[in-house]
């Protein structure tokens, strides 16, 4: 039971520090438009 819930909640940190790495790269990405090509 323990290590069933402990491969869980790894899988399920896993999960959330993908989503967090995603969205710094699409504000990375923003961020990198605005700078290299500025919206008319």
């Amino acid at each position: 039971m323990a290590a069933g819930s402990c491969a869980f909640e790894h899988s399920f940190l896993l999960v959330c520090a993908t989503r967090i790495i995603n969205e710094v790269s699409d504000i990375n990405c923003v961020v990198c438009n605005r700078t290299f090509k500025p919206l008319p």
